[in-house]
């Protein structure tokens, strides 16, 4: 599964998981997005990196889950989304359109991306960080504790 949500203060932090649905760890990615202060657009244009890592990895279907029930909704919906952050809704679904990747958006709640936040709370600057099948070691005892919960 892969998940993604974003830490809102004055910078804001995308962050990516992949887990398959054994959970064992595929991938993440970290990447600052500087003076982003509405959490909606900091939580839409991590969703879009979200896409962008995911469908550069070797999966047929992949799973974005966020906290963000607004932003799911708006990813589902077939209609053209004219607010603030209708643009980048709707290149995403071209994103998705034209990949290879088959994507499914769900909603679940924050306790359910521990390890997510976990991940953006690690970001002290705006480059952007990539691990392959070994996870972060800073993230080890909340992926580990995920697993069992």
């Amino acid at each position: 599964m892969l998940m993604q949500q974003f830490f809102t203060k004055i910078i804001a932090w995308a962050r990516v998981l992949s887990l398959e649905m054994r959970g064992v760890f595929l991938a993440a990615c970290k990447q600052g997005i500087d003076k982003i202060t509405d959490p909606e657009l900091a939580e839409t244009i991590a969703f879009r990196r979200a896409v962008n890592f995911a469908s550069q990895l070797p999966h047929d279907h992949i799973i974005i889950a966020s906290d963000c029930e607004s932003l799911i909704k708006k990813l589902q919906s077939r209609v053209t989304d004219r607010s603030n952050i209708g643009i980048i809704i709707e290149d995403i679904k071209k994103v998705v359109c034209t990949s290879t990747v088959a994507f499914s958006f769900i909603h679940v709640n924050r306790c359910c991306n521990k390890a997510a936040h976990v991940l953006a709370r690690s970001a002290d600057r705006l480059s952007e960080s990539v691990w392959l099948h070994v996870p972060p070691e800073f993230l080890w005892s909340t992926f580990c504790n995920d697993m069992t919960d």
